[in-house]
């Protein structure tokens, strides 16, 4: 046996599996996303002359010197390892989790598909991994009752098994795609035992009807089951414990490795169980059945012994060998006779031993093959590699010379030949995928039934979370950075019953795995140090806005100058591993100057700047203000929870949270513009009905045990004025201002005056409205969300039907007075005087166009009070003696004009 080290630093490896065909590996590193290599890469590296090589031979201990010998590999060349390490293609499954668990399927027909399990619950199955071009990655189920510890497939690939540190084996149908029971193994009423950790659990290989699991309660269970038909879930699994080994276990707790404790081997007539005891003795109990195919009849038929280092997992090899020294009266094996198995264990102690089941003493035993703790292992199929993973992510290979272990027995020998397994499963597959066609279609058809509708979407796995449900009816752009959805800490039967009602008629026929699936394109993937964390305490705020998740990497450029950046590389979030932030000056292409340079021992997540201010958020909540030197302007400012957005405009700063309050500050004056303001009015969902039957997802409504679940518009733009003034756009086009006079949000464009108002341009775009008019902006935003969603047409159709009903002839023309309206006092607050005198003009043309007398009256009245004064920047007595000029060739006004005229000397002076 040679061990080979292939671990290189740009890449690292925790968990691995090897598919059923030999021709893939997968492994999974700190980032929780799947790499996939070619075999052929790891048997390149046994091409070389082998008696080059340091052997090591069959012993009772190898010492640490030799192991160090063991670890060189002077005839393989580093180009060899280098090609062995480098990925065919990087599966990106976006789980905010690590990974714990990674299994490919057994039949060869499913040489695809892959299942990962994270420490968060999820569950991934990824079909086609081995193809980088029509590889999906789809969320099974979210297991929130506590941590899920070890999984296993079933012999066909219709069933996983999942374990749990409370007492659960969820058992998941994969052709139905639901939960078909939790086995709680501990005795009914045993409530000391009710939490208890199934560490281990696995699948028989080929008799397709046994699952053995393991426990912290010293008791190994041999469970036997079968499918049964269901009118309802499809099937259902009956099981019962048809054995239970207790005398198996030394210690009181299983070690906290929590993979590949317990083995079968490829006949299933022998399963291994480590007796984990505490002192650093390898004791490994063998139970052996002589008739697998029979009742169950598990004895213990030996144990393994050794001493000076311990066993926490083991693994079969997949073949089965020759017993050479077979004799007829063999005490030791009499029942195998002349067949032998080799059984691999690792333990956190770094070592790793080979075991013959014909011999008592282990073949090999490797120890202190890395510095750090064995995390994984596996062996290929045909039983030459034994692939092994550590806590630090490297990848070590144990490469065994051929009949170094003995001689494989032949598929064909006719003595140990089992079923032909693989095509009766693959039989078994197809046969169960058509009668869930026809399952599914028998209960769609029966009366046409929203009852039965209903049904079938309730026994489909709550797959999505709130956030995914009601997204998916609406694709917005993809966005190159990521976001963590808004949280959902509610009560969980609330969620389940949300997931349930937004997904009707949403159910779609799963495309068998072997059928070639639509090609995706994958987008590039971004870096990322994880998630912000949520306050618990504001859990239940009225709402909750997505929160960018925290980079590695940040670099955020001065607007309008690029040469001038900040530059921000995030740590741990821990003192041990501060974050760096530097303001770098491009000087010249080759070179660059740091402005200044400063630590935190937080991870930083949002950063802005202006010409002479800098500013950074923490994941936390925290806000770190800097001059252009790098002096820090206030004390760290303490929000309570992650922000959304943080922008800065000359000497304003705004920040928004993520549970939607708004804060704007003075630097200069170091204070607060007003009291901070929450964007709960601006969110609130607005909706056709409020009953309890009118629940579709199209309104969003839905009403669980009195309580309301809504979802409103999406944010689009939360920026700040130059002036200091908040502006915010949401998804259907409308544009709010943030009015400091009245400490209130205010309106300002709207889809209702695009549906109607003469004044209205719908020609309009961000990328030509004028350069300080947030009026236009924020109305070019309302036409490019009226074109996106495709209403312009439908308001015009709308609008030449109303016209023709009765009492709403002059719909148009109100419309377009208020808009004109609230075009004036909007430039009015903003003192943009030209756009308000050019607006004023217009409305009193209209007014007086429309003999509308008493509105009129109430414009000049404004401006005659205090007449010499101003308004918007603009002399009163000025103003108004223009719009009188203007209104003077309307006829039906002209006499009320005539007072107003000779109060500001208008008449006279034309008389003079």
């Amino acid at each position: 046996m040679y061990i080979l080290s292939t671990s290189l630093d740009e890449s690292n490896s925790y968990f691995l599996t090897v598919n059923s065909t030999n021709e893939y590996v997968a492994t999974a590193g700190s980032d929780g996303n799947v790499t996939i290599r070619s075999m052929s890469k790891f048997l390149d590296l046994t091409t070389d002359p082998l008696s080059e090589l340091p052997e090591v031979t069959v012993a009772d201990e190898i010492s640490t010197a030799a192991t160090d010998k063991l670890q060189t590999t002077p005839t393989i060349s580093r180009s060899a390892i280098e090609k062995a390490q480098s990925a065919d293609h990087l599966i990106n499954v976006r789980s905010r989790s690590k990974i714990i668990a990674m299994r490919y399927a057994n039949l060869k027909a499913n040489d695809g598909l892959l299942v990962a399990v994270y420490k968060n619950g999820e569950i991934y199955l990824i079909k086609n991994a081995n193809d980088p071009h029509k590889h999906t990655v789809t969320l099974l189920f979210k297991h929130i009752n506590g941590l899920l510890l070890d999984f296993c497939w079933s012999a066909d690939d219709q069933l996983l098994a999942f374990s749990s540190m409370n007492n659960e084996v969820i058992i998941y149908d994969n052709i139905y795609d639901t939960i078909l029971t939790t086995l709680a193994l501990c005795k009914p009423g045993d409530k000391e035992n009710s939490s208890i950790a199934v560490k281990a659990i696995a699948f028989d290989n080929a008799s397709n009807k046994r699952l053995i699991a393991l426990g912290d309660d010293k008791l190994c269970n041999i469970v036997e089951y079968s499918l049964k038909p269901d009118p309802e879930k499809g099937r259902r699994f009956d099981y019962k414990i048809s054995q239970t080994i207790t005398d198996l276990i030394a210690s009181s707790k299983l070690n906290k490795a929590s993979i590949r404790k317990v083995s079968w081997t490829s006949d299933d007539r022998v399963i291994s169980c480590p007796n984990t005891a505490k002192a650093k003795v390898t004791l490994i109990s063998l139970l052996h059945n002589p008739t697998p195919e029979a009742e169950t009849n598990w004895g213990r038929w030996c144990s393994l012994a050794g001493r000076g280092f311990k066993c926490t997992m083991s693994q079969f090899s997949p073949s089965i060998y020759k017993n050479t020294s077979y004799q007829e009266h063999n005490d030791f094996a009499p029942d195998i006779g002349k067949y032998y198995y080799i059984l691999a264990t690792a333990s956190a102690d770094s070592t790793v031993a080979i075991w013959n089941t014909s011999a008592g003493a282990p073949l090999i035993i490797a120890t202190e093959i890395s510095s750090s703790p064995i995390q994984d292992m596996c062996w290929s199929t045909d039983g030459r590699l034994l692939f092994i993973t550590t806590t630090a992510g490297e990848l070590l290979i144990g490469v065994f010379g051929e009949n170094e272990l003995g001689s494989v027995v032949p598929q064909d020998d006719q003595s140990l030949r089992l079923k032909d397994h693989e095509r009766m499963a693959s039989e078994n597959l197809s046969k169960e995928l058509l009668i869930r066609k026809q399952w599914l279609e028998r209960l769609k058809s029966v009366n046409g039934s929203k009852e039965k509708s209903a049904k079938i979407d309730e026994l489909k796995p709550n797959i999505k979370s709130v956030e995914d449900a009601t997204m998916s009816s609406k694709k917005r752009p993809s966005s190159a950075t990521e976001f963590d959805a808004p949280s959902s800490s509610v009560s969980r039967e609330i969620v389940t019953k949300f997931n349930k009602m937004v997904k009707k008629g949403k159910e779609k026929e799963e495309v068998p795995s072997t059928l070639p699936l639509k090609k995706k394109r994958e987008l590039e993937p971004i870096e990322f140090v994880g998630s912000v964390v949520l306050n618990p305490q504001m859990s239940f705020s009225n709402i909750r806005i997505s929160t960018t998740k925290v980079r590695i990497n940040i670099k955020q450029q001065l607007p309008g100058d690029e040469s001038t950046y900040l530059e921000i590389k995030n740590g741990n979030g821990h003192e041990s591993q501060p974050t760096r932030i530097a303001l770098i000056k491009k000087v010249s292409e080759e070179s660059r100057r740091e402005c200044f340079v400063d630590f935190i021992p937080m991870k930083a997540h949002l950063a802005t700047g202006c010409s002479r201010f800098w500013a950074i958020s923490t994941s936390t909540g925290q806000v770190i203000v800097y001059t252009a030197s790098g002096k820090r302007l206030l004390p760290p400012v303490i929000l309570g929870s992650p922000l959304s957005f943080l922008e800065i405009k000359n000497q304003y700063l705004m920040a928004v949270t993520s549970i939607g309050e708004l804060f704007v500050w003075d630097l200069d004056e170091k204070k607060s513009l007003f009291r901070p303001t929450s964007l709960y009015p601006l969110l609130q969902p607005v909706f056709k009905s409020n009953t309890k039957d009118n629940v579709t997802e199209s309104n969003g409504v839905v009403f669980v045990n009195g309580d309301l679940l809504t979802r409103s518009e999406n944010l689009t733009m939360c920026s700040i004025t130059s002036q200091g003034l908040p502006i915010v756009t949401l998804s259907n086009g409308n544009g709010y201002l943030f009015n400091y006079n009245m400490e209130t949000w205010t309106l300002i464009s709207d889809s209702w005056w695009a549906f109607g108002s003469q004044y209205w341009d719908s020609t309009k775009t961000s990328g030509s409205v004028e350069n300080g008019s947030v009026l236009n902006l924020l109305e070019a935003h309302t036409n490019e969300e009226i074109i996106r969603k495709g209403k312009g047409r439908f308001l015009n159709k709308i609008s030449k039907v109303m016209l023709m009903k009765e009492g709403y002839q002059n719909l148009e023309t109100i419309i377009s007075l208020n808009h004109l309206e609230n075009k004036i006092m909007i430039y009015n607050y903003l003192d943009d005087s030209k756009n308000f005198k050019m607006f004023l003009i217009m409305y009193v043309k209209k007014l007086g166009e429309l003999n509308f007398k008493n509105r009129l009256i109430e414009v000049f009245q404004e401006l005659f009070v205090a007449m010499d004064g101003s308004i918007c920047g603009i002399k009163k007595k000025e103003l108004l003696k223009e719009l009188i000029l203007n209104c003077s060739k309307f006829r039906e006004v002209q006499r009320i004009l005539i007072q107003f005229g000779e109060s500001v000397g208008l008449i006279e002076d034309e008389l003079l």
